[in-house]
């Protein structure tokens, strides 16, 4: 027979919270059109009495009263069922709602463990961080050494040697370049002619008074009787061959 009308309900029978939410809607429905019809009784009983009262029945005018007694009893009774429900409906959805987002937190938080169990915890990413930060720091010092000049084999002397050494070879192509000028000005004498461009590689010698024209005269014409080749003579030589030179009498 159960299964051809159901099962009835008990009391140990739990609904779902929908069935509930559903169940206060309709009970509070009920409610509303309970007291629309006992404030259209009321209404009644009230003209009644005021009837009964004109006509001089005061039996069925107290009687009215009395009913009307009962109907606002009901009504403030259905007033407080209402607000009961209200507050269970309340209460319920309330439920639900916090229900539900602890629910999505617990699985936001299942979540989060697993991937930081899958990701090793605190201390794997701190093991982590800290290899990256090595590695950096071991490829800079790599790069840093493979910048580093080489040291050659041979090439020992520092930069202050090496300075020196070019300041050496400076001066001896000086004293070379100075030589083989000196070599083609005596060149240019034997010829009996001194180029342009070698005298213009010597200072021009200075403008001779006559005094040391008259003595330079008299060596050339000494020089000349002895047969020996006369030396280029060298700027400022005028004066010491003045003080050496004996006058020929």
């Amino acid at each position: 027979m159960s299964r051809l009308f159901g099962r009835r309900k008990t009391e140990n029978d739990v609904q779902s919270d929908a069935d509930v939410l559903t169940n206060l809607a309709e009970s509070k429905d009920l409610i509303e059109k309970r007291e629309a019809h006992l404030m259209r009784k009321l209404d009644g009983e009230v003209k009644d009495a005021i009837e009964h009262k004109a006509q001089g029945r005061k039996n069925q005018a107290l009687a009215c009263l009395k009913r009307k007694k009962l109907i606002d009893d009901e009504l403030n009774g259905l007033t407080q069922r209402r607000l009961t429900l209200d507050a269970q409906e309340h209460a319920l959805q309330s439920l639900k709602f916090n229900e539900r987002a602890a629910a999505v937190e617990r699985a936001a938080t299942a979540a989060i463990k697993g991937k930081v169990k899958s990701s090793g915890g605190v201390s794997k990413l701190e093991e982590q961080r800290e290899e990256a930060e090595e590695t950096l720091q071991d490829a800079y010092d790599m790069l840093g050494v493979a910048s580093e000049a080489i040291a050659v084999p041979g090439l020992s002397q520092d930069d202050d040697e090496l300075w020196a050494e070019l300041l050496a070879l400076e001066e001896d192509d000086d004293a070379r370049k100075l030589e083989k000028q000196l070599i083609a000005v005596n060149l240019a004498d034997e010829q009996g002619e001194t180029s342009t461009s070698v005298r213009g590689a010597f200072p021009s010698i200075p403008s001779l008074s006559k005094e040391q024209e008259r003595e330079l005269a008299e060596i050339d014409e000494l020089t000349a009787s002895m047969r020996v080749e006369r030396p280029m003579p060298m700027p400022m030589m005028g004066n010491a061959l003045g003080s050496l030179m004996v006058p020929v009498a």
